[in-house]
């Protein structure tokens, strides 16, 4: 049963969590905007938290400067990847467009977040 429009399914967390193969080549294939959004808010979540434990033992000024610098170093290599990913694909002879090529890529990040 799927979710209403406007809400949002926290259970697509515990699925891309989990790598469910099956669900998330489906997520890759298709674009969702709203889906696409929750997988870049675990990134900035999880990696701010992340970081603001990394730089907590040096001071909490360094905390904050961390956890914000750390989600966006994660978010620029996603974007990296994806235009390697993007350029790569024609000339291997697939059809992989940059969207999800991108979206795939927002994916293992937050997964491995």
């Amino acid at each position: 049963m799927q979710p209403p429009a406007g809400k949002l399914n926290l259970r697509e967390i515990s699925v891309l969590l989990r790598g469910e193969s099956e669900t998330i080549s489906v997520w890759s294939a298709g674009w969702n905007a709203r889906r696409f959004a929750l997988h870049v808010g675990v990134i900035i979540l999880g990696a701010g938290i992340y970081g603001a434990a990394m730089g907590w033992w040096r001071d909490p000024q360094q905390a904050m400067f961390v956890a914000v610098k750390f989600p966006l170093i994660i978010l620029l290599t996603a974007l990296g990847n994806a235009l390697i990913n993007g350029m790569f694909a024609p000339l291997l002879g697939l059809n992989i467009p940059f969207r999800q090529s991108f979206s795939a890529v927002v994916m293992s990040f937050a997964k491995n977040d």
